[in-house]
């Protein structure tokens, strides 16, 4: 149980974090928290809890999400590669699941961190067809594995829609259909059960205090500056994961 008092800390923080830049809830949560829990038994915990983030920003900006972008050019791909990653989740042992998650927020986070501090981003055109189909498809795998496929669905999605209502709706749709899906198949296979569902019901409160921070200051808080800082933390922690897990 004291375990879960850091946890709290973490989520509330990870959804203050989603709440500025648009993801990174699940991403955070599951590279700090696996200092405590091993990632494949946080997975069961915070994907329900996704669900409830997402839920209520589909709810608040129903009418500023982009069905188009979203039903003929993210959804069809990363459906692609979500049952790929749930498939991986089920039957890869937990230290190969939290080896390859941490090398993948160490290179994501490297690689956010490089386009942050070029001037030209906001104006970067959009991927060409293969490039935004290869981002696509790992993202769906990442989000069966983790749940938590944000930062390579964020990378073509940040491409394809510049106005930051749409972005954010849109995304926010898109992960309640694929956490819905991900969800079904935990509770088939009974990896969320009565404890985890316990957890998570302890951690709402912190889940959903994070959130209203991070609208409450929204409009204060320079998001490049703060994209920075999450994305510096995501390399730490991810050089730690790893660390702790292949030494």
């Amino acid at each position: 149980m004291d375990t879960l008092y850091p946890l709290m800390a973490i989520v509330f923080f990870a959804n203050i974090a989603e709440s500025l830049a648009s993801f990174g809830a699940m991403v955070l949560a599951l590279t700090l928290g696996a200092r405590y829990f091993a990632i494949e038994d946080l997975v069961p915990i915070l994907v329900p809890l996704n669900l409830v983030v997402s839920l209520v920003v589909v709810i608040r900006q129903w009418k500023e999400i982009d069905r188009k972008i979203l039903f003929l050019k993210i959804f069809p791909y990363t459906l692609i590669g979500l049952p790929l990653g749930i498939l991986a989740y089920q039957f890869a042992p937990g230290i190969w699941i939290q080896a390859m998650f941490g090398v993948v927020i160490v290179g994501l986070g490297i690689f956010e961190l490089t386009r942050a501090f070029k001037s030209h981003l906001q104006e970067a055109p959009p991927l060409s067809l293969p490039t935004s189909i290869a981002f696509l498809i790992s993202g769906g795998i990442m989000q069966g594995l983790y749940g938590s496929g944000g930062p390579l669905v964020v990378y073509y999605s940040s491409r394809a829609m510049t106005d930051k209502a749409k972005f954010r709706a849109t995304l926010a749709l898109l992960w309640l259909i694929l956490n819905f899906f991900v969800v079904v198949s935990l509770i088939l296979t009974r990896k969320i059960n009565v404890y985890t569902i316990q957890f998570s019901l302890y951690l709402l409160p912190f889940v959903l205090a994070g959130m209203t921070v991070g609208f409450l200051i929204h409009h204060r808080v320079s998001q490049k500056n703060f994209r920075l800082g999450v994305y510096g933390l995501l390399v730490l922690a991810g050089l730690s994961l790893l660390y702790r897990t292949l030494m």
